[in-house]
This record gives structure tokens, sequence and C-alpha cells, in this order.
């Protein structure tokens, strides 16, 4: 490609990513005014990113000119593919997910081919980057019944994946949920443990995981007869019991609807409340690689005081 073509695609590419950065603003405002714009909107946002992240890569590639572009933009694409297969291999896609599969990409293509060329650049893809891969891998930890949501009442304790929930107060200050480590369980061998009403018994003295399930195979029998007695004094199977307290939650309002904070890898949703306030409705969902976009977010910040300051000294 030669250098007139070059600085003419660079040109067009750069009002491009102008044009869908002005009209993704103007939707992003539109979806915080209008609530029932935000499916649409949140879907629409998500593809102009595609495209944003997509356009950002090339025209790196093209502001550090060079031999070779298109290959080096196709190597970059097939690079990001392969890693997208990956975690395609852990995390298989849903359909409502395949535009956050779309962002991985194009965050893998654009941060492949800005590397440190760019830092800001590079920052806004691992942002998209952690944003994508942690709506994908979700979890929800607060099962109950088959529902993904839990009934807690006032001085309430109950495990939640890998912490350990305790609903605290309900004030006017607002609704209190703390979160504390798991203390591993010792089980000594021969005992016996109740699991969806099946008994089991232990072959060996083991500290229990964080799933019964993860331990059934190495550690435990099922028991098909027992006599009713050593029935009713097995105790139901628990990962631990609670331990450090790691962070707590306060949600400020107390109506009906929903309420979202995130502290650490954490989502915490109440909601609703009984009238007298001793029981609320609480969702937890676990948010892997936060990390990430904390590290994003502290490059662009960076990025962006060293751009203005050198602005500042050039006039």
């Amino acid at each position: 490609m030669d250098r007139v073509r070059e600085r003419g695609l660079l040109e067009i590419l750069k009002f491009l990513e102008k044009s869908l950065l002005i009209f993704t603003g103007i939707i992003f405002v539109a979806v915080l005014i209008i609530s029932s714009f935000e499916d649409f909107g949140g879907r629409l946002i998500l593809a102009h990113g595609v495209l944003l992240l997509l356009i950002s890569g090339v025209i790196t590639a093209l502001e550090n000119g060079g031999d070779y572009i298109v290959r080096r933009n196709v190597i970059a694409l097939l690079a990001s593919v392969i890693c997208l297969v990956f975690v395609y291999h852990w995390h298989s896609f849903q359909p409502h997910e395949y535009l956050l599969a779309g962002v991985l990409l194009a965050s893998l293509f654009s941060a492949i081919m800005s590397r440190w060329h760019d830092v800001l650049r590079l920052s806004v893809a691992i942002i998209a980057w952690g944003y994508a891969y942690t709506n994908i891998s979700t979890e929800i930890i607060s099962h109950s019944n088959h529902r993904p949501e839990l009934i807690l009442e006032l001085g309430d304790t109950v495990s939640m994946g890998p912490y350990f929930a305790s609903f605290i107060e309900n004030n006017d200050e607002g609704i209190k949920v703390e979160y504390f480590d798991v203390v591993p369980r010792l089980y000594k061998k021969g005992s016996h443990v109740k699991v969806d009403d099946m008994i089991f018994r232990s072959r060996s003295d083991h500290y229990s995981a964080m799933d019964f399930f993860i331990d059934l195979e190495e550690y435990w029998t099922i028991v098909p007869f027992i006599d009713e007695g050593k029935k009713l004094e097995a105790e139901v199977w628990s990962n631990g019991t609670a331990g450090k307290k790691v962070f707590e939650f306060t949600n400020l309002y107390h109506e009906a609807s929903k309420r979202r904070t995130i502290a650490y890898d954490v989502k915490n949703e109440i909601l609703g409340e009984s009238a007298d306030g001793k029981m609320i409705v609480i969702r937890a969902t676990k948010l892997p690689l936060t990390i990430v976009i904390l590290l994003g977010g502290l490059m662009f910040f960076i990025c962006l005081i060293i751009r203005i300051f050198k602005t500042l000294l050039k006039q």
C-alpha cells in the first residue's frame, strides 16, 4: 500500500472514529435518560464498541507505518481469533453474549496492534477486554431452590460461593450485608453428612472444598441404607464456616426496586425487602477479573494526564 493511499485511509478512519464516538455518546446519554431504551441501547453501544476497537487497531498500524501493514493486520486478527477460541473453550458463549464475544475479539486485535506504540488506545482495549470477559464469565452465587436469588432474614449467615454472607442490619443508614472468607471444615473418616436427602460417609480425613461435588469422587461414598437414628444425627454438608470479613455492602435506599453496588469481585443486588425490614431478597454475582478493568482505567487516566500536560507545554 503506497503512502498516499495510507494517508487517505488514515484520514477516513479517523473521521469515522470521531463520528462513531459522538454517536455512541448520544446513545449512552439516551440510555441513561430513557429506561425503556436500556436493552436495545446497550446492544447498540457494544456493536459500536466492536467497530471502534477494530478501527483503533488499524489506525495505530497506519500511524506507525512500515512495510507489510496488511499482513500485520491479518496476523493480529488471526491471533485474536485463536485467543477467542481459548476463551470459548472455558466459557461457551450464549446467543445474548455474541456481541460481548465481538468486543473480546476486537479489543484483543486493538491491543495487539497498539502494544506500547499508543498506550492510550491500549488502555481502552484493556478496559473493553476486561468488561467483556467479566460479563461473559459471571457466576451467580446466591442460589436457593434453583433460583438465582436468596431470601435472608436479619442475622442470617449463609454460604455464597467462595464467601459467607451475613445480613447485619437494616436501619436509616441502609441495608448492610457483610461478606466473609470461608474457613474449610475438617471432616473425619467415617463421618456422615446429608446432601439432597442422601447420606454420604467420609472415606478419609479431609478439609472441605468450595463445592461438595468437587470432593465427592475422592472422599465420599453414598450410604444406601442407614438406620433412622444415624440419619437424624447426620449434619447437612457445609463447605466451612465464616472467617475474616473481607468487604461489606450498604444499600442506602429502602425501596423495592433493584439496587446495585460493586466491590471487589462481587455484584450485590437487593431486589426487595419485607415491610418490617427484617427480611431481604438478595442476588449476588461473582465477577472475575474486575482488576483488569481497574488497571486499564488507571493506565487510561495516567495517559490522559500526560497528554494534557504535553499539550499545555507546547502552547
